[in-house]
């Protein structure tokens, strides 16, 4: 049987300069967390403070940034995260606090590995430790998912699939979280995320994403003054609309446009590296999802329950210059969209019918090719995301992009603007935010891995005025008709457009000439840092 699965509860990491050695320890992480004040929710994610080009800090370096004696690692970056949403958790089901935390059954704890040169830890007995810092029950069976960049969202898909499949109702605690040095060390690092034989030719992500962008460019008949407006536009309402969401590294600052660091980007246009981590609380018990959804705390307008109708993946060549289609093509990108919808049981179409999404957008041309591989023309594509309709409190552009933890940040997110939680959403001046029908909406995440090589989505519900009883939800959804796999129709067409392609290139190759100019781009990283 496939049960039913909902978030419950999605919380961040404390900033440092809120995480003192007192705040670290058993003794404080054993009881509820203290009422959070809104300095405690503002700009949660942070820059590592190191100041030499080898990523590592001083003592002084942690006093001067933050005003502590001793550095924070990242197990108390995952404490922190998993310790409020445990908090959250027990508020909205009230009783003994212990009772919250024996609701759980599981713990997934990741991160993208290898990035800290301070870190010394052993990846495998993180859990183990992190459950017993939050006196977890020694029953909870915890394991570390070694993803990366999008490990995250890839956590998130493998607790709701367990979660589903389990032979008693679960609810599992997934926690991600980063830390990665500032400046020249951090654009080095990031490298990783690529395949072998391109950091060996000397790509980077920079290249890759202002690559995508001139490949856009050329099969869309785009000029340049197009691009460019396009992104300025984007780029202004994502700071516009960050200030609405303050737990963001950007959060309330001014948008300025500054000298290119790409030949099409700008330092606003590029997501920065930061540190945190994200917890999220998802169940399969539905005794404890009705219990949430019918606490009513002031915190919420609506019922603080998003379920989770499906995830999927997709994937290609992990080197972006081995592909074998075009890079406009996006096949992990689409392959994404086909398994995720085929998981929900929904057409494909189903993505752009959603109420909003929380897209990728460590670089503007990531987000551009979700909505392009969605089915979207260009002049959709980019007016929804002049709207932020795939990104409604400005991406990772003005949250951070903390690598491993960012896929689960996105699912927070989307759960924050269902549930309508006032801890994290700060409306301008002018009329509240309007809520959705009484039957609540859907909405999308992705999470890229690699030069788009891993791609995880989900799709979810929520936004509910009240939730009917879920047993008799359940009845129901079992009468839907099964349909044909999306994603084996979608893999039967890259299979033929493979043959395709590789039969029509070959005519039109003269003599020592390149098959196919798809874009151009030259990256100084150096010259690209911040």
């Amino acid at each position: 049987m496939r049960r039913r699965v909902f978030v419950i509860a999605g919380e961040y990491s404390a900033n440092p300069r809120h995480l003192p050695p007192s705040r670290r320890g058993r003794a404080f992480l054993a009881q509820p967390h203290p009422e959070l004040t809104r300095e405690e929710v503002t700009r949660l994610f942070f820059r590592y403070p190191n100041r030499s080009e080898d990523g590592r800090t001083k003592p002084e370096d942690w006093k001067r940034e933050f005003g502590l004696d001793s550095p924070v690692g990242l197990t108390d970056l995952y404490a922190s995260a998993a310790h409020r949403a445990l908090t959250s958790l027990w508020q909205l089901t009230g009783g003994e606090y212990p009772r919250a935390r024996d609701s759980i059954t599981d713990l997934y704890v990741t991160s993208m590995p290898g990035l800290d040169p301070n870190e010394r830890m052993n990846i495998g007995l993180v859990p183990q430790a992190l459950r017993a810092s939050l006196a977890l029950s020694p029953r909870v069976v915890a394991q570390y998912v070694v993803g990366t960049s999008d490990s995250g969202a890839w956590a998130f898909a493998q607790a709701v699939r367990a979660a589903r499949t389990a032979e008693q109702p679960a609810t599992i605690l997934v926690v991600a979280g980063q830390i990665i040095p500032s400046g020249y060390a951090s654009q080095y690092q990031i490298r990783t995320v690529l395949g072998e034989d391109d950091q060996r030719r000397g790509l980077d992500m920079l290249a890759v994403g202002d690559l995508l962008m001139d490949a856009f460019r050329r099969n869309l008949g785009l000029s340049r003054e197009e691009v460019s407006d396009f992104l300025t536009r984007v780029a202004a309402r994502k700071f516009q609309a960050g200030a609405q969401y303050p737990a963001g590294i950007q959060a309330g600052k001014p948008f300025r446009r500054e000298l290119p660091r790409t030949p099409y980007f700008h330092a606003s246009d590029i997501a920065a590296p930061c540190c945190g981590a994200a917890a999220t609380i998802i169940t399969s018990d539905e005794e404890l999802a009705q219990s949430v959804a019918n606490a009513r705390a002031k915190r919420y307008r609506v019922a603080p329950v998003t379920e989770v109708l499906g995830v999927g993946e997709g994937s290609s060549n992990e080197n972006f210059l081995h592909r074998q289609s075009p890079i406009v093509f996006g096949t992990a990108v689409r392959e994404a969209l086909a398994a995720t919808a085929d998981d929900a049981r929904v057409p494909v179409s189903a993505f752009v019918s959603c109420g909003f999404g929380v897209a990728h957008d460590a670089f503007p041309s990531i987000e551009l090719s979700f909505l392009l591989a969605m089915g979207l023309s260009w002049e959709r594509s980019a007016e929804r995301m002049k709207e932020g309709w795939s990104n409604p409190f400005g991406g990772l552009l003005s949250f951070g992009h903390a690598l491993g933890a960012s896929g689960l940040v996105q699912v927070n997110k989307a759960h924050h603007l269902f549930s309508g939680d006032e801890r994290y959403l700060q409306d301008g001046a002018g009329p509240k935010r309007q809520g959705f029908r009484e039957s609540g909406a859907v909405a999308f995440t992705t999470s890229v891995g690699g030069p788009l090589s891993h791609i995880v989505g989900s799709l979810l519900r929520g936004g509910f005025e009240r939730i009917r009883p879920l047993a008799e939800r359940a009845v129901l959804r079992l009468e839907e008709r099964e349909r044909a796999p999306a994603v084996d129709e979608w893999r039967a067409r890259r299979h033929q457009l493979g043959l395709v392609a590789r039969a029509h290139l070959s005519r039109l190759r003269g003599p020592g000439e390149p098959w196919l100019v798809e874009g151009t781009t030259y990256v100084s990283i150096r010259s690209a840092l911040r």
